[in-house]
């Protein structure tokens, strides 16, 4: 005697229904690693924009820097960032002064402050009441922002600069 179970009429649809759940499970773990990754890539983004502008606030201030032009003709010291703060006087800043540089991205300004004669801040090079050089103290400001992104930086720098009596 042959027994057959006719297996059809007693399903319901269980398979159906666990497969949906795991079809709905992978859905949603897939969907969050797509944002996340969206995620990580704005912040990646975000951070190349600040070191950008970092970086361009860093080189306005190494621009004002390296253009000192004591013992230059008159013509190139009329340019001279340094100098002018000390005409200006002590505690007057020059600027803000857009940095001459072109970079379509990345724009950037800076400021000059004379803050006077100040032996410490020209350490390396002792300066001396008979010697025929005095060190003065500037404070150089740049802030640099890149294009379309809210990216900003300020950057502050003390530094001395060795100059004639």
């Amino acid at each position: 005697m042959k027994v057959t179970i006719d297996y059809r009429n007693k399903q319901k649809g269980v398979v159906l229904v666990i497969s949906l759940m795991i079809l709905l499970v992978l859905t949603i773990i897939g969907i969050a690693s797509v944002s996340n990754a969206t995620i990580e890539e704005r912040m990646a983004t975000n951070f190349h924009h600040t070191t950008q502008s970092f970086q361009k606030a860093e080189t306005t201030i190494s621009n004002v820097i390296n253009a000192g032009t004591l013992g230059a003709p008159a013509y190139a010291q009329a340019n001279d960032p340094l100098l002018q703060a000390a005409n200006v006087g002590q505690g007057n800043p020059i600027g803000p002064i857009a940095d001459a540089t072109v970079d379509p991205l990345a724009a950037s300004t800076y400021t000059v402050t004379f803050q006077g004669e100040q032996a410490d801040a020209c350490p390396g090079n002792p300066v001396t009441q008979e010697s025929p050089f005095i060190c003065n103290g500037y404070q150089v400001t740049s802030t640099a922002s890149i294009a379309n992104s809210g990216a900003a930086t300020t950057h502050i720098q003390g530094l001395g600069h060795v100059e004639p009596r």
